[in-house]
């Protein structure tokens, strides 16, 4: 699907066929591998536009940029948390790595926003529905 990349980790993959298995078989029809191609192809023009050293990864300024286009803004110790993760030694990102941090992060944002009534930055939640919400977004 990506030519030119490294190829997607397994959870990246199970990830990505969940959105598109509407039908929750387990796996992807012709129709919903289809869907899942352009998604893909869409996230990849992004990551090759904020891609600016053309390297194959987004380093902690690339993605701080590409964040913050999606109106996110993160401190630089937050940047470098999300790159570092699922692998402490790195100092990059991968595409792969970027689409499931981008839409878990969109997830997140919009189920916080779902709960911050006053508009305040900040909410109160009980752990059973902190929990629930994590995992909704996972």
């Amino acid at each position: 699907i990506v030519p030119g990349f490294q190829h997607f980790s397994d959870s990246s993959c199970k990830f990505v066929v969940r959105l598109f298995d509407l039908d929750k078989n387990g796996g992807l029809d012709v129709k919903e591998f289809e869907s899942l191609y352009y998604y893909i192809r869409q996230w990849l023009n992004a990551f090759n536009t904020y891609d600016r050293d053309k390297s194959g990864f987004l380093d902690e300024n690339e993605l701080d940029y590409a964040l913050k286009q999606m109106d996110i803004n993160f401190s630089p110790e937050f940047i470098r948390f999300l790159i570092t993760k699922n692998n402490p030694k790195a100092k990059k990102m991968a595409l792969d790595q970027y689409i499931i941090t981008c839409i878990q992060i969109q997830r997140f944002t919009d189920e916080f926003k779902n709960r911050d009534v006053n508009y305040s930055g900040s909410m109160n939640i009980k752990y059973e529905d902190f929990l629930e919400m994590i995992l909704r977004c996972l």
